[in-house]
């Protein structure tokens, strides 16, 4: 606890040092944006994504990774079910399977991350992970019958970016923005992920109870996890656009 309010306050006086605290004027903004329980939220969202084009585009990506992510997840308690009968043993892979996660999200997110931050624009993660991800259910999709690895490398592939890459990317479009379009595009974005995840898993759940054939449903989720990842990608280039000419007009001012 003491490390932490020691950084804490490290952090403020850097912010502080550096202009990055908010103003008078952003803490007056703060106040406006507490009229979303007064007003629409939908049309407070509406005009925000309006007037922050890049906003737009982070909640597009952000909402395609978190439908491929619970297509993942699905498809990983489908393979599970299906190669591992037992309860114990399939309680036991997936354990491992967290634990390997943890292991490599920690590697990448106080090892790789920093190094690769200083010599890499951030930008390019948000290239990575759908082409990794693309790359994967293209190999599980054509390879013909879809073993548990192939689902179980995707999943923690999937995991171990959302817990590592996911971070520093959404952070560094946070960063670019006003203290009001940060405060409220933050819980508006958080308020549909989670609608968007809601969404997800009772259409999966409705899908599963109306499969008869189960290798029938792998089958057909992995060429949905396809197509969502061809999406992702493309989500993923039109906010890489945007950041980059967003990065350009501050240059040029």
């Amino acid at each position: 606890i003491a490390v932490s309010a020691y950084c804490a306050d490290a952090a403020y006086d850097l912010a502080e040092t550096n202009g990055f605290e908010p103003k008078k004027e952003t803490k007056l903004s703060k106040q406006d944006s507490s009229s979303l329980s007064t007003t629409s939220l939908l049309a407070t969202a509406r005009n925000l994504f309006a007037r922050v084009p890049v906003l737009a585009a982070l909640r597009n990506e952000v909402l395609i990774s978190q439908c491929l992510s619970s297509l993942v997840s699905f498809l990983c308690v489908l393979k599970l079910k299906e190669a591992i009968p037992d309860d114990a043993n399939r309680a036991r892979r997936t354990g491992n399977s967290y634990a390997v996660i943890s292991a490599v999200s920690g590697i990448l997110q106080f090892l790789v991350l920093p190094f690769l931050a200083n010599r890499l624009n951030p930008r390019i993660f948000w290239i990575i992970m759908p082409v990794c991800m693309l790359g994967l259910s293209l190999i599980a999709t054509l390879s013909g019958e879809v073993s548990l690895d192939m689902v179980a490398i995707a999943f923690c592939s999937m995991k171990i970016m959302e817990y590592s890459f996911r971070g520093v990317a959404n952070e560094m479009v946070y960063a670019s923005l006003d203290f009001e379009s940060r405060y409220v595009g933050k819980e508006i974005i958080g308020l549909g992920c989670r609608f968007g995840k809601s969404g997800m898993a009772i259409t999966l759940f409705l899908l599963a109870s109306w499969y008869e054939d189960a290798s029938l449903l792998v089958h057909h989720s992995m060429i949905a996890l396809t197509v969502v990842s061809i999406i992702w990608l493309r989500v993923s280039f039109q906010l890489n656009n945007l950041i980059k000419a967003s990065e350009k007009e501050k240059k040029s001012e």
